[in-house]
């Protein structure tokens, strides 16, 4: 991952040096070089999706197999009893979508959005001055505390709308 974002800050730090300096007998040298570094960038960028969704496929297999595991096991008198199989298939089938399909990619944003924020800070502190950090901090608070904020509301609203699913149901 790191070697990801390195090779996107290169990039960036040579097409920064090219329009800074912009020789005209070295044009190829600098096309030459942003090309191979693009292609190395798309390469890792497969690499790092690539083993996103793999690691996601083998964790779907197993939660799979421990959910079914777990509700075949379940004692049938306190569980069946009460609960309709056409609910139990709902259940399970909505929540093995949502692995598949959103927590791969949210895994894969988060990450990136992770180093990425490093890459950010340490480009700021070396290019720009130490009085950068002070302000990361600050900004890290506050985006915080509109995250928790967030949640919270998000938390009622995915609350409200099963309720609202549930109730146009019956």
């Amino acid at each position: 991952m790191n070697i990801y974002i390195t090779i996107q800050i290169a990039s960036s730090f040579l097409l920064s040096y090219w329009s800074d300096h912009p020789d005209e007998h070295s044009q190829g040298t600098y096309l030459e070089a942003y090309s191979i570094l693009s292609l190395a960038y798309a390469i890792f960028c497969f690499i790092r999706i690539s083993m996103t969704f793999c690691g996601a496929i083998r964790c779907s297999r197993q939660l799979h197999k421990d959910i079914l595991t777990r509700i075949i096991r379940a004692p049938v008198n306190l569980f069946f009893d009460r609960v309709p199989s056409g609910r139990i298939l709902n259940r399970l089938s909505s929540d093995l979508s949502v692995l598949d399909n959103a927590i791969a990619s949210s895994f894969g944003t988060l990450t990136v959005i992770f180093y990425q924020l490093i890459a950010d800070i340490t480009v700021c502190l070396i290019v720009g001055s130490f009085w950068i950090f002070p302000l990361c901090i600050v900004f890290f608070i506050v985006a915080m505390r509109l995250q928790r904020n967030y949640m919270t509301l998000n938390r009622e609203v995915t609350r409200l709308g099963n309720n609202i699913i549930v109730c146009i149901l019956f």
